[in-house]
C-alpha cells in the first residue's frame, strides 16, 4: 500500500518478525502487542499529504500503518487476526470491512475503542 501511494519504503537491519511485539496506534495512544512477519516498512516522510502514519513499532519507532484521509484505504504491517497472542486488534476487521461492506461507509475505527 505504501508503494501504491507512490511512498519510498526501506529494508530493515533483521526485519520484525515474531509474536507480541508492541505497537503504537498513533490517534488513540493506545499500546497493542502483534504478531509481525515483515523485511521492510514505509518512510514516512516520503508519504503525501493524502495519507498519515496510523500505528507505529515502539522497538524502532518504524511505521506499522497508513491511511488514506478522506478514501476508504489503511494497510498494517501486522496480522490482526492471528493467534495466539491477544486479539486487540480484531477491529480493524470487524469495524472497518464488516461495517463498510454494510453500511457502505468507512468510520474512523483509530479514534474509537476496538471494541
Amino acid at each position: 500500500m505504501g508503494l501504491a501511494a507512490q511512498a519510498k519504503t526501506y529494508k530493515l537491519p533483521f526485519g520484525h518478525r515474531g509474536q507480541n511485539q508492541p505497537c503504537e496506534c498513533i490517534e488513540s495512544g493506545r499500546f497493542f502487542l502483534i504478531p509481525k512477519n515483515h523485511g521492510f516498512a514505509v518512510e514516512e516522510n516520503s508519504l503525501s499529504k493524502n495519507w498519515k502514519v496510523t500505528f507505529r513499532n515502539v522497538n524502532d519507532a518504524s511505521v506499522e500503518g497508513i491511511r488514506h484521509r478522506e478514501l476508504p484505504f489503511f494497510f498494517v504491517q501486522f496480522h490482526p487476526k492471528v493467534s495466539p497472542h491477544p486479539i486487540d486488534m480484531m477491529g480493524l476487521f470487524l469495524k472497518n470491512f464488516i461495517i463498510y461492506y454494510r453500511e457502505r461507509k468507512i468510520i474512523n475505527v483509530f479514534k474509537e475503542s476496538l471494541y
